[in-house]
């Protein structure tokens, strides 16, 4: 392992901070007067009886039959300060957070890179300024705009904001004198991740490959160290089904087809966000849809399908060089953050889309690290222009940002965007009769119901 290098100061760590909450309400600031979304907002919060009012019953009864106490208890604890007449309260502490993770993914970024490449002190400066420009990347990305701006998907970023919190404790516990403080922090904000969104449980995978690609620690000590944990994930996988079952789910893929649907949904999930040129509430990319896409569209479909699968393939001997492992290390966060949504376990949703922006919020933190190990490389002549593409790009992506937040003013209008670039999402079309019907729009109400409803293949 090399870089070994000293990481920021407290001070330069909550300067950044400062930055990025500024910039975040710049960008986001016009979300706070928006009001509540059509879909969750109100089970999961206005409407929630354990919500309003918040009492201790209520908290001891979140603690003992929710899969995700402590996004609950955050909420609970805005709605007993502020109630939940309104969504600003949860709105501002969905800007913070979100700026919050923006610059934990700055310092996961530094992390990784001092590690990976050697430092002097001129390489020590251009890693650090590398990291800054990955989280202001990560700050001002279009995909984030569902995440921010749905008040229900703070769930969301909470998980991912105790996640990446784990990461960085986990990667001081192996260089610490006192492992055993940080092992059992690191551990802790790993169990609140899993407990604000059962994703988070994810984080076990990134732990074992970091403890693996980083630290070359053999297998057999890293099964003795989480066997553990992965036999409690795996209990808590087969209790989460228990709770959520998955009967009433339209397809449920069968187990020969996962593979290439979750090679179908990361080439998908790629290409947003690489070129995040559309992005809306329902893509309708159902397992059925994506098998289809396959079916019916093999030269553009198959072809992605192949790719992913290559790129999947080169992770393991890319380990092995020195210029494959930035890709590793990219990649791999990219593809493991992004594993519970691929599909090879099916979930939910999936009766919506496999593929949803939200899902990118923690993954997308893998672009961010690519082009930190960019930029860290970079010396003189190339290093300026480098750095001016790249504040020409996030420029570039927090206008979009700017202009995709502005149509989740109101659940009628993200939903009527969503319909209009796809008419087939059965979900945009119900969401958006109950939208309409809510405004007190009957014949509007009606048409959609009945898109939703009667006009999709096979019927209703």
């Amino acid at each position: 392992m090399k870089g070994q290098g000293a990481g920021w100061t407290s001070l330069a760590g909550i300067a950044m901070l400062a930055v990025f909450i500024g910039l975040c309400f710049m960008l986001f600031g016009h979300t706070l007067s928006f009001g509540y979304f059509v879909f969750d907002d109100g089970g999961h919060i206005f409407a929630n009886p354990r919500l309003n009012p918040v009492t201790w019953a209520h908290l001891g009864w979140i603690w003992t039959h929710s899969l995700m106490p402590v996004s609950y208890s955050i909420w609970a604890a805005i709605a007993a300060l502020w109630g939940t007449a309104h969504a600003l309260p949860f709105r501002v502490f969905a800007l913070i957070l979100h700026a919050m993770n923006a610059t934990l993914v700055a310092l996961w970024c530094h992390e990784l890179v001092r590690r990976v490449q050697p430092e002097s002190g001129g390489a020590r400066r251009r890693a650090q300024l590398a990291a800054f420009l990955g989280g202001l990347l990560f700050l001002v990305h279009p995909v984030h705009v569902e995440a921010i701006a749905w008040v229900s998907a703070t769930k969301d970023l909470l998980s991912s904001f105790f996640l990446l919190l784990s990461l960085l404790l986990h990667l001081r516990r192996r260089e610490a004198k006192e492992e055993r403080i940080y092992q059992w922090l690191a551990y802790f904000f790993l169990l609140a991740a899993g407990l604000s969104k059962f994703s988070g449980f994810a984080g076990l995978f990134l732990m074992v490959w970091l403890d693996r690609a980083l630290y070359r620690r053999e297998w057999s000590r890293l099964v003795r160290e989480y066997s553990a944990w992965f036999v409690a994930g795996a209990a808590a996988l087969w209790l989460h089904h228990r709770l959520v079952p998955l009967d009433g789910m339209e397809l449920v893929t069968p187990l020969q087809w996962r593979i290439p649907v979750a090679l179908s949904a990361l080439a998908n999930f790629s290409w947003k966000l690489i070129l995040p040129i559309e992005n809306y509430f329902d893509y309708g990319k159902t397992p059925g849809a994506l098998l289809m896409e396959l079916r019916q569209s093999p030269a553009t479909a198959l072809p992605a399908c192949l790719v992913s699968g290559g790129l999947v393939a080169l992770l393991i001997p890319a380990m092995r060089h020195a210029r494959g492992r930035i890709f590793h290390f990219s990649f791999g966060f990219f593809l493991l953050s992004l594993l519970p949504f691929l599909g090879l376990v099916p979930f939910v949703f999936q009766d919506v889309s496999t593929v949803a922006d939200r899902y990118l919020y923690l993954p997308a933190a893998g672009l961010s690290l690519i082009i930190a190990f960019g930029l860290a490389r970079l010396e003189g002549a190339r290093k300026k222009v480098a750095l001016v593409a790249m504040l020409l790009v996030c420029s570039g992506l927090a206008v979009k940002a700017y202009h995709q937040s502005e149509l989740w003013q109101d659940s009628v209008t993200v939903l009527q965007y969503s319909v209009r670039q796809n008419p087939d999402g059965r979900a945009a079309q119900l969401g958006l009769s109950q939208a309409l019907a809510n405004k007190s729009d009957g014949p509007g109400a009606i048409q959609h119901y009945y898109f939703g409803n009667f006009n999709q293949l096979g019927g209703p």
